[in-house]
């Protein structure tokens, strides 16, 4: 889930630096960084979610601490 965050991170800032390429605002424009936004923050909620989680190998080894 972590890596497909980064993913689409990277494809936002892609789409972002082609919008820099663009000579003048035109449609194409507006495509281009509608997409780049929709891609940061889908890719950056992903990774809050990630981050949210909690770590389950650490709660493993607790509830295993005060069976023994």
């Amino acid at each position: 889930m972590q890596t497909v965050g980064l993913s689409m991170i990277c494809a936002g800032l892609a789409f972002l630096l082609l919008s820099f390429l663009l000579s003048e605002s035109t449609l194409t424009w507006g495509i281009v960084l509608g997409t780049s936004i929709l891609l940061n923050i889908t890719g950056t909620a992903l990774i809050m979610r990630f981050l949210k989680a909690p770590n389950i190998t650490a709660d493993m080894q607790q509830s295993r601490g005060r069976n023994l």
